[in-house]
């Protein structure tokens, strides 16, 4: 067989562009392989290579106790240049209870950095305007809401149940891990509607990173549009 005789074939010497473009284009290919390789994913589903899952980037939260949900690692977490470490761990999941008061706040874990801000929010009324009589206040103050909790098994366990079938954290089963310290009496009264229609919770609220009152996901009237003729 000669130097080019390959299965029966015989191949002729490519030029040296072929050459280079080719070896280029194998290059790529192993790279792009290799970064889709790495890409991480967040409990919830979603693709996602930060460490802090909670609060957003930017959020404006409420003064005072504050929950941080990030990825479980051994590393603390900065708040503003302040070290501190996880308090709950499970399943990949951290999280920890922390003070704030009104200011700008970095929060880190290695070299990642996230910038939230903490407001003394006024009081809102119902339509998610600030009840101030000063008119420079008197404006949307929509914090962030999230669902009563603490970093602890009793808190985030008492809705995430088990395992998903990858052995990761459970996503929540709604409306049974509402009813725990929910009837379905009460949900029917607040919300006007028989339990029939209001199995799929998530549809209308957030239970961690809620833009608007009431865990709300967009403003009620936005909301009832969805179902209902306006």
């Amino acid at each position: 067989m000669g130097p080019w005789q390959l299965f029966g074939l015989r191949l002729k010497v490519l030029p040296p562009v072929v050459l280079v473009v080719a070896c280029a284009l194998a290059l790529s290919i192993h790279v792009l392989g290799a970064g889709q390789a790495t890409q991480s994913t967040s409990p919830g589903g979603s693709q996602s290579s930060a460490p802090i899952y909670f609060p957003p980037e930017g959020a404006v939260v409420r003064a005072g106790k504050i929950i941080i949900i990030g990825r479980d690692s051994d590393m603390p977490v900065w708040i503003s240049n302040k070290p501190t470490i996880w308090q709950y761990r499970h399943l990949g999941l951290a999280a920890l209870e922390v003070a704030l008061t009104p200011g700008k706040y970095v929060i880190g874990v290695g070299d990642f950095r996230r910038e939230i801000n903490v407001v003394d929010a006024p009081p809102t009324s119902a339509s998610g305007v600030a009840s101030s009589a000063n008119p420079a206040e008197n404006a949307p103050v929509e914090p962030v809401q999230w669902h009563p909790m603490s970093p602890t098994s009793e808190s985030c366990e008492a809705c995430h149940r088990g395992t998903n079938k990858a052995g990761g954290w459970p996503s929540v089963s709604t409306p049974d891990a509402c009813f725990p310290c929910h009837t379905s009496v009460q949900l029917e009264a607040i919300h006007a509607h028989p339990m029939e229609h209001l199995h799929h919770c998530q549809d209308c609220h957030h239970m961690h990173a809620a833009p608007k009152e009431h865990l709300l996901i967009k403003p009620p009237k936005e909301l009832c549009r969805a179902c209902h003729e306006s």
